[in-house]
């Protein structure tokens, strides 16, 4: 089977929760040895010194050089998902977004959206504005068009059918 997944979370210099979890779910993937695992980063034209990640011995992880990760986000505020086809070339049969929000992939292509909480939603005085107010846009869109939601707990899963 070949996976694509964010690596962004992976490879920023202060790597989050969101990181780490990705980190465990990659090498875990990897470890089985059956899957051909590809993640994917913004780095416009190689500007950015990104850290090293020991995630995926033998995998590969793709610099996006072509668009900024910025210009990406600019246009999911506006409801237009930039197609993952466009980004990196290879055809995946499962596309991985472990931090919240997804891109457009092309069918047959399954997505699969990571939703920790909705904190944003539930306690907006825990997460900023700016953060809450591109959550606000972005989750529903993850939700509505992934082929499979993984959440963290039963609580979590309630909310999202409560709220979507």
């Amino acid at each position: 089977m070949k996976i694509v997944f964010d690596a962004n979370p992976l490879v920023r210099p202060n790597k989050s929760g969101v990181g780490y979890f990705t980190d465990e779910l990659v090498k875990n993937l990897a470890s089985l040895g059956k899957d051909d695992i590809t993640g994917y980063c913004f780095n416009f034209l190689g500007k950015n010194s990104l850290r090293k990640t020991d995630t995926m011995p033998g995998g590969v992880i793709k610099d996006v050089r072509i668009i900024p990760g910025r210009l990406v986000s600019g246009l999911q505020k506006f409801g237009i998902q930039t197609p993952l086809s466009i980004l990196i070339d290879g055809h995946y049969d499962v596309a991985l977004f472990t931090n919240y929000a997804s891109l457009h992939v092309p069918k047959p292509t399954k997505r699969v959206a990571f939703i920790y909480d909705l904190c944003f939603l539930d306690e907006p005085q825990y997460v900023s504005d700016r953060n809450a107010m591109y959550l606000r846009r972005q989750v529903p869109i993850s939700v509505h068009s992934a082929d499979l939601i993984v959440t963290i707990s039963e609580f979590t899963k309630s909310r999202i059918i409560h709220h979507y």
